[in-house]
């Protein structure tokens, strides 16, 4: 079932395809030329009704919170690094 789609860094970056199989959540990250990446997460429901989307073997800390209003944040060590309103096609 697909959560959501966003356009990841500009008309350049991918197209990324949130989704939920078998109960857990994956982001497809589909390149013009053809290319795809396929992620898998650990989703975790937050009080204000969004949804924390962490990879299980994060070494890096990154992680992404889906808002209730459909934006997609990409959140690192450093604080919040994008936002990524959702791409309607």
């Amino acid at each position: 079932k697909q959560v959501g789609t966003w356009l990841g860094d500009g008309a350049l970056g991918p197209v990324m395809v949130l989704y939920k199989k078998d109960g857990k959540y994956f982001i497809d990250s589909v390149f013009s030329g053809g290319g795809k990446n396929t992620n898998a997460y650990v989703a975790k429901s937050l009080p204000d009704g969004g949804l924390r989307l962490e990879e299980p073997d994060n070494g890096f800390g990154e992680y992404y919170i889906l808002k209730k209003d459909g934006v997609l944040e990409g959140w690192g060590e450093n604080g919040k690094y994008m936002a990524l309103p959702p791409f309607r096609t």
